[in-house]
């Protein structure tokens, strides 16, 4: 079981930090997005160095961590948004 709930949390949060390396000129505040990078991250090797945790106990770590990356996110979106006001505009075809 640790495997692949372990795995994915710390390749998307690499991805993240990648992104935002990527996008720091692009955005402001780029550092909520490495923030839930770091995060999920953290959450991959506690996951991983707890493998024979109780379900319930990894149950509240995937939500845990959900929440967080979730609110995190919701402020990358939110600074995207300000970052290109023009952007979210539907042009008609």
């Amino acid at each position: 079981m640790p495997g692949p709930s372990g795995r994915f949390p710390c390749f998307t949060g690499v991805l993240q930090i990648v992104a935002a390396i990527r996008l720091r000129k692009e955005i402001p505040n780029e550092w909520w997005l490495i923030l839930a990078g770091l995060v999920s991250i953290a959450f991959a090797f506690l996951v991983l160095w707890q493998p024979v945790a109780g379900a319930l106990a990894v149950l509240w770590l995937i939500g845990s961590w959900a929440i967080v990356c979730g609110i995190l996110l919701i402020g990358v979106g939110l600074r995207l948004r300000r970052a290109r006001p023009d952007a979210a505009r539907v042009q008609p075809a």
